[in-house]
């Protein structure tokens, strides 16, 4: 008995602490900044996780090609480079000018 009265008390407080939580949260009303912010940002990230994954692959394939001697070894080794440049200038924008 003491031990569902403890669970109900906890629950209430619980409650309580959500209910005032939304209540306090105001709203912002959708703008088209903020839109065009959201968009720019997944666009953004669809971007990096593109140029990422193209790195884990060329890296795979350098690594590849480096131990079995295969006649691409420069071409890998190329296209990862370019990649590394690539991830580079996505995120130079966001990055402050280096002095």
């Amino acid at each position: 008995m003491k031990k569902n009265y403890l669970i109900g008390i906890l629950f209430s407080i619980i409650f309580a602490f959500m209910v005032t939580t939304c209540i306090a949260q105001q709203t912002q009303p959708s703008t088209t900044a903020n839109i065009s912010s959201q968009t720019s940002a997944c666009d953004f990230r669809i971007m990096n996780r593109k140029l990422w994954s193209d790195h884990v692959t060329w890296t795979r394939m350098y690594i590849i090609s480096v131990l079995a001697d295969l006649k691409d070894t420069n071409y890998a080794a190329d296209r990862l480079l370019k990649n590394q440049e690539e991830i580079g200038n996505s995120i130079k924008p966001d990055l402050p000018p280096y002095n």
